[in-house]
């Protein structure tokens, strides 16, 4: 996790990553899209959020599900 996955874009391709609608336990690393955190056992059940990256050239949008059991 110290370490960003990737390393060998321009500087003006390097994806740029965030979440949006996420639970307040999830974070995202921006320059590699790593995803970290810690629920809570009120926290159970689904979560749906998208997770937006970004570059000079546009940007995507894709939806995730988490199910914390």
């Amino acid at each position: 996790p110290g370490n960003p996955i990737y390393t060998s874009f321009l500087n003006r391709e390097v994806p740029v990553y965030e979440l949006e609608g996420n639970p307040s336990w999830l974070q995202i690393r921006p320059e590699d899209g790593y995803l970290y955190g810690t629920p809570e056992k009120k926290d159970r059940g689904q979560h749906n959020f998208n997770i937006k990256c970004s570059t000079y050239i546009g940007e995507s949008m894709v939806m995730f599900s988490v199910k914390v059991v």
